[in-house]
Parts: C-alpha cells; sequence; structure tokens
C-alpha cells in the first residue's frame, strides 16, 4: 500500500479522496433504498383499521391479507399496492389527469393534452356520485391504506428521488380512473372509424370492402374529396397512435383467452376455469396478484394497482375470467361549427354552445434545469359538444371539427360497483346480478362455481344507433343519427350450462347471423378460439379426463392455425433459385408451432410480413397527392389482415397481387417467391446463411420497458428487462411482435396474466404474471415470475 501511495500519488488521492467516498455513498443509498422493501411477515396497525392485520408474502412476493373485517382487508390491500407499485399508480394517475409534463417535461405534452382533452380524471369523478355507500366505503378505506403507507414510509420508490417530487394523497378518483384507463387500453375503435375513413379515399369503397372483408356503411358525409378533413383526419389518428405507442396502450393483438369446462370432462368432476389477457409488456407489469381475506370477503387473484377488488379470480364460491369484447363503444362525430363563433355547433339546423373549460399545463424543465429556459406553462381549452369532447383539438387544426362519443365518459359509470359485487358473488345469479353494473370496458366473462355450473356473459354497456354501423364518422349535425339507447343487459350474448360442457372465448364474434345487434365490427380472427376447441376435442377422443395441468399446458401451445391455413399455398410453389427452395422444403415438413429448432416458423414468419406488404402496398401508394396519409398507409402495410388474405389466396380477391404500377401482370405466386427472397436476405443478415440454424426464438425478443426510464441509454440497463420469447399473434401463447430493422422481431405484448383453477381444490390455483409482483428495482420480486412464465411454470 504504501509503495503504490508513493509510486502513484495521484491516483492514490484521487482512490482515496473521490472513489472510495462515492462507492461508499452509493452503498448507503443502496442500503437505504433497500430498507424501505416491505417484511415477508408484518402486521399492520395504523388509525383508521379496527384491529390490526396481518400480511405474509410467499417466497413468489404474493401477499395475503388476513383481517378481522372486509373493510380492513380492502384498507390494506391499499397499503400493501403502495409498498410494491406505488410509482406504477402515480404514473397512472398522472397519465389519466394529464399531468406528466409537470414531471416529465415537453416529451409528454402531447399526452397531456390529449388525455385533457379526452377528459377521464373528470369522468371519474362524476362517477363518484352514482355509486352506493357500500363501494364508497370500501374505496375510501383503500386510499386511506394507500395514504398511511406514503405518510409512514421513510423510503419513496427511487423514481421519486430521481425525478424530485413527492406524491400526493390517493383519492377515490385516482382509484375510479384505473378502470378508465383500462376502458382506454382496451378500446379505441375510434382510431379504426379514422383509418376506415382515410382507406376508403386512398381506395374507394369496392377496395376498400374487399380488403377489410365487411360491408361499410355508405359514409353519412362524403368528405373524401375534401383534402382539407382527410388532412386533419390522419393528424388526429397520428396524435392518438402516438400516444398510444408511448404509453403502451391498446395494440393489435390486445385480448385475451378464457375458457370454461363442466365437471363431466374434468378428472376431479368439478369445472375447470382457464384465462390470460394479453396487453402490451410493461415494467411494472399490468397486474398484480393478491390474496385477500376479511369477515366474508375470500378473495384471490389478479388486482390493478390502484384497485382494491379482484379484477379475474376466484372467492370460495365461483370463479371468473375475462376477456376483451372488442365492442364498438366509440363514434365519431362531424361538427358543424359557426363561422361566426366555433364555439357553436349545428344540431337540427339550431346553434348549440359548447360547453368548455380552461386549463394549464404545466411543464418541467429540460434536464439539467439550472442550464434551461423556464417553459411557460401551456393554456389549454377542453370543449365538448352533447356528443362529448372534441378531439380533433388535440391537433391544433381547425379544419375539421370530430367530438367522441363513448360509453367510458358516461357520468354514471358503475362499473367499480360491479367489480366489487363480484368478489362476493356465490352463484350465477349473483354474479349476473353484479354483470349487470357494468359500464366500460365490455367484456367478455367466463364463469364456474362449486356446484357444478359454467357460464359465459358480456358485460358492458352496448349502443343502438338508427344510422350508420360504428365503422365511420357520423355527422353531428341531425339528432337522429345520435346513440337511441343501449342494450339491455338481458339482451347481451348469455349461456348457463352448455349441453357440450364447454365455453370458449378468444375475441372472436361471439354470437351466430341471427343475432339482432351490432357488438362489434372488430372481432379478431377465430385461430385461438378454434385452436382451444380443436385440443380439448383431441383430448376427449382419447378419453382423457382434464386436470388443471392439461390448461396450464394449452395456455403455452404454440401451434398457428393461420401457418397451417396458408402453407398448402406455399407448398404449390415452384421454386426458382436454391434458397427458395431450402425454403420451401423447410416449410414442407414444418408442424406449424411457432417453437425453437423449426427454422420453418422464422421463414413463415418473415415471409408474411414482406408478402402481405408487397400485396397491398401499390394500391395503398397508387394515390400519393395526400402526403400527410403516408404514416398512416405504411402502418396499414404491417396489419395483416387474415381474412383478407384467405379471399387472396382462395381467388375471391386475387386482382390484388397485380401491381397497378406495372404494365406487367403478377401473379400471387410469383409475389410469394419474391417475398422469399426478401424472407432470406432479411434473416441471412440476422442468423447467418445455413437456414437450419435459424431460430425463431432467438429472432423474437420480449421487451419490458419501464415507465417512463426505458430506452434512456444509461436507465434502460438498469431498469428494462428483456427474455427470448415463444408463439405468434394467433397461438394460444400470444406473442404480438414487429421487426425492428437491424435487432429482429420485438416481442411487444402477451399473457401479463394466466390463471387456471379448479373448482375442486381452490386452495390449489394456478396463477402467473409476467415480470413481477415489486416495481422496486432493488426487489428479488421485481422480474422473478420472467423465467417461470417463459418456461411455462
Amino acid at each position: 500500500m504504501q509503495t503504490f501511495k508513493y509510486r502513484h500519488p495521484i491516483l492514490f488521492l484521487f482512490l482515496l479522496w473521490i472513489v472510495l467516498p462515492f462507492v461508499f455513498f452509493v452503498a448507503c443509498i443502496l442500503y437505504w433504498l433497500h430498507s424501505g422493501l416491505p417484511q415477508q411477515h408484518q402486521v399492520v396497525n395504523y388509525q383508521g383499521l379496527s384491529q390490526p392485520v396481518t400480511v405474509i408474502r410467499d417466497e413468489l412476493g404474493i401477499p395475503t391479507i388476513t383481517a378481522n373485517s372486509d373493510l380492513d382487508a380492502f384498507s390494506v390491500m391499499g397499503f400493501v399496492h403502495a409498498q410494491d407499485r406505488l410509482w406504477q399508480m402515480e404514473y397512472k394517475r398522472r397519465l389519466a389527469q394529464g399531468r406528466l409534463s409537470e414531471v416529465f417535461g415537453k416529451s409528454t405534452l402531447d399526452t397531456d393534452r390529449y388525455m385533457r382533452t379526452l377528459g377521464l380524471y373528470e369522468s371519474a369523478q362524476q362517477a363518484i356520485q352514482h355509486l352506493p355507500k357500500s363501494a364508497m366505503n370500501v374505496l375510501e378505506a383503500y386510499s386511506l391504506g394507500v395514504n398511511k403507507w406514503i405518510e409512514t414510509s421513510s423510503v419513496l420508490p427511487i423514481e421519486y428521488m430521481v425525478t424530485g417530487f413527492s406524491p400526493e394523497p390517493w383519492t377515490v378518483t385516482d382509484s375510479l380512473v384505473q378502470i378508465k384507463i383500462m376502458s382506454l387500453n382496451l378500446g379505441a375503435n375510434y382510431q379504426d372509424e379514422l383509418t376506415n375513413q382515410i382507406l376508403i379515399g386512398q381506395l374507394g369503397q369496392d377496395k376498400f370492402a374487399m380488403l377489410t372483408q365487411q360491408d361499410t356503411a355508405t359514409p353519412v358525409i362524403n368528405s373524401f374529396s375534401r383534402v382539407d378533413w382527410m388532412h386533419s383526419f390522419t393528424a388526429i389518428l397520428d396524435v392518438s397512435q402516438r400516444v398510444f405507442e408511448q404509453e403502451k396502450l391498446g395494440g393489435e393483438a390486445v385480448g385475451s383467452n378464457a375458457w370454461v369446462v363442466s365437471g363431466e370432462h374434468s378428472q376431479s368432476g368439478a369445472p375447470i376455469l382457464a384465462n390470460d389477457p394479453h396487453l402490451q409488456h410493461a415494467l411494472p407489469t399490468s397486474f398484480y396478484i393478491a390474496h385477500i381475506k376479511g369477515e366474508r370477503l375470500d378473495v384471490k387473484g389478479a388486482t390493478l394497482a390502484g384497485l382494491p377488488v379482484v379484477i379475474f379470480g376466484q372467492n370460495k364460491f365461483i370463479s371468473w375470467g375475462g376477456t376483451n369484447l372488442a365492442a364498438d363503444v366509440q363514434d365519431l362525430y362531424i361538427e358543424q361549427l359557426n363561422t361566426s363563433n366555433n364555439n357553436q355547433y349545428e344540431v337540427d339546423e339550431k346553434w348549440q354552445d359548447m360547453s368548455f373549460q380552461h386549463e394549464k399545463i404545466l411543464v418541467a424543465q429540460d434536464f439539467p434545469s439550472m442550464l434551461q429556459p423556464e417553459f411557460k406553462p401551456v393554456d389549454w381549452v377542453v370543449r365538448k359538444t352533447e356528443h362529448g369532447p372534441l378531439i380533433s383539438d388535440v391537433t391544433g387544426d381547425s379544419s375539421v371539427a370530430l367530438s367522441l362519443r363513448w360509453t367510458a365518459l358516461d357520468p354514471d359509470d358503475t362499473t367499480f360497483s360491479g367489480f366489487l359485487d363480484i368478489n362476493y358473488a356465490q352463484n350465477w345469479s349473483e354474479f349476473r346480478q353484479a354483470l349487470s353494473q357494468h359500464v366500460a370496458p365490455a367484456l367478455g366473462f367466463v364463469y364456474a362455481d362449486t356446484k357444478n355450473n359454467i357460464g359465459f356473459s358480456a358485460a358492458g354497456r352496448i349502443p343502438t344507433r338508427s344510422k350508420g354501423d360504428g365503422t365511420l364518422p357520423l355527422s353531428g349535425k341531425y339528432s337522429k343519427l345520435q346513440w337511441q339507447s343501449y342494450l339491455p343487459f338481458s339482451a347481451l350474448p348469455n349461456q348457463l350450462n352448455p349441453q357440450s360442457g364447454i365455453l370458449v372465448t378468444a375475441n372472436h364474434k361471439i354470437h351466430g347471423p341471427d343475432y339482432p345487434y351490432v357488438i362489434s365490427n372488430n372481432w379478431r380472427p377465430g385461430y385461438r378460439a378454434q385452436r382451444i376447441q380443436q385440443q380439448i376435442a383431441q383430448w376427449r377422443e382419447n378419453g382423457i379426463k382434464l386436470t388443471p395441468e392439461h390448461f396450464v399446458e394449452l395456455q403455452h401451445d404454440l401451434l398457428d392455425l393461420q401457418a397451417l391455413e396458408l402453407l398448402p399455398f406455399l407448398a404449390s410453389l415452384q421454386a426458382k433459385t436454391p434458397e427458395q427452395q431450402a425454403m420451401l422444403s423447410q416449410l414442407a415438413i414444418w408442424d406449424g408451432k411457432m417453437a425453437s429448432q423449426r427454422p420453418a416458423a422464422v421463414i413463415f414468419r418473415v415471409w408474411l410480413r414482406y408478402f402481405y406488404a408487397k400485396v397491398v402496398s401499390d394500391e395503398l401508394h397508387l394515390d400519393v397527392t395526400i402526403a400527410t396519409r403516408t404514416r398512416t398507409l405504411r402502418r396499414e402495410e404491417n396489419h395483416i389482415r387474415p381474412i383478407f388474405l384467405r379471399a387472396l389466396l382462395t381467388g375471391d380477391a386475387d386482382e390484388w397481387c397485380d401491381d397497378v404500377a406495372t404494365t406487367d401482370v403478377e401473379t400471387c405466386e410469383m409475389i410469394a417467391l419474391w417475398a422469399l427472397d426478401d424472407a432470406y436476405e432479411e434473416v441471412y443478415k440476422l442468423q447467418g446463411d445455413d437456414i437450419n440454424d435459424w431460430d425463431w426464438p432467438a429472432l423474437l425478443n420480449a421487451q419490458f420497458v419501464h415507465q417512463p426510464f426505458g430506452n434512456k441509454a444509461l436507465m434502460s440497463n438498469i431498469f428494462d428487462r428483456s427474455e427470448r420469447a415463444f408463439g405468434s399473434q394467433y397461438t394460444v401463447n400470444v406473442a404480438g411482435n414487429y421487426y425492428e430493422k437491424g435487432e429482429g422481431y420485438i416481442k411487444h405484448l402477451g399473457a401479463t396474466y394466466r390463471q387456471v383453477i379448479d373448482m375442486s381444490n381452490l386452495s390449489n390455483s394456478h396463477m402467473t404474471i409476467d415480470l413481477g409482483q415489486s416495481g422496486n428495482i432493488l426487489s428479488e420480486h421485481y422480474d422473478n415470475f420472467l423465467p417461470k412464465q417463459g418456461a411455462g411454470q
């Protein structure tokens, strides 16, 4: 030491006075932060509880809350959520309020403008007066628990330290708005209306109908010749989709699988229920598993941080799961504004005054704040018609005024009461009574109980229309075009104890052609539902009585029925090059599973992307007079429509394969071979020239990006997580993915929660999330579920 000191005096002083103090400082900070982690066994007691409450976390970080009263249990659920997920709750609250820019600066200003215009937080405030006293008591008890942890904790999540602010008290409105965010996450079909309007303007009505394979209503307003309107539609769509991408909302494969079988098919003689919601990957993850026990209450399953109730799970009598109904519960109205007063709009030849409110959006200075100019507060005006908020205002473009009608903005939203009552339901009648209070998001629920009953029920408000089918914007000038009413709850599809003893829902069409009402124009293709039914039928044919382990296996199934549907076409191709032949040979022996050690899985996914884009790109870009459409049309190139593909390859739409920009006549077979060439070039650069070594999981990477520190150089390395992945958009084990140049395929969406419940043994349910229970980077439960989820455990 002495020798080093005298030989390197400057380095020695640097280590002694700079490096060692810095290391000591970091160690102290980490020790201090680690002290804020919750204990495995904890007795919680604070003013407002009738008696102390016990919280025991298992080795995975899942808490069991045991209280003598239900209100105490719900209160401590708030305390526990705050311990593990306070930053997530904070971020979502600010998202809904339109107050992210106060913390993160101008980078989130578009999001704040959008959310303030949408008015989710105001809608949640209005819902309070429509809730029964029992529901309010639960929400107030939960808020008390959250705030007691904030008041008593000596260590807040590290994100507060980095951003330099402290949390405000949690309120009942903060909880209710979590359901509004859930509704936004599961449904934004007004974006489809805008896309449809743009595509009809680009393609014409006939080609649009061929591409979408739906009979869209004739436009109420012939706006396609209005270049300024088309520009506005594109601008509104771009802003809303940027917000959705930034905040990890929605996504093409958002949905769920859910199924249930009666006791006649199970080894135990009791029903078995399975469910796995599919949402965008986020960090922390969407759901939080908990077991909550009170005087009457005994419920376990998936909760949302910010809400006291179990969303999907079980109590002592029933179990339930849910899927996104993809219901069409949003409509856009093109408002005719008064040229002399743009705060008035026309209805039935009379001018109506808009309601409007002035707001200020505070914007934090960029880093480092001491060297940056102060950002002045942004004055923002929220305008509303009788249809809803004027969402076109988010673009600052006044050429068209679009208002949004949406069930989630109804002031008398009682959805929370419905979820609360489900937690207590003991039978089908009580379950259905609870669902009758459900407003938004529209969901399809599966059900099982200890009396060997199984059922399905849709829930949520579905509008009835006198004109139009929800696929295109309507004129706001006529009151006859407004929503007439909502479907009675009794008219929504439901079924109890079907003769087959099997119920499956996977975002596909849930009713037959004779059903008289429009629920959705956005049903997903039935591949996942078909595969679930197919596998259950195969087990039955083999005389196998089902167990929970069978359903766990099925939740991880990797067979892609879309691939099997397209393989005969690929098998008919005549290769022109050795590379094409090698790829076609792999496809010829492929079993259709999007799994490892199957080069054909890589070939199929990459080929499909190129093939579809080549088929549609010429029609989409034939008219380039409106340059602002380009982003929307590029997005459409990657929006692979399976029903259109089916029509294409069966000859019903094969004219699309001919490139309209050339004088030659191209066939689908020619396009398919060219797509194989492009696929080879892409994968060659990523995985080499030996096709036998191509591997789908090596090319597909699941990414979990922290909000908001993800994708930022140093922060990303600390907070973000990634894992090799399997599956595709249409496997039961869903893997929504997109191509990122130079990186491969990014899995951004999948099962964020899974449950399998055997009603004969409710203490042995299977439940898992995709990442971890804790949002604290220092916790062992930050990402401990990730390897288990990937391994199918």
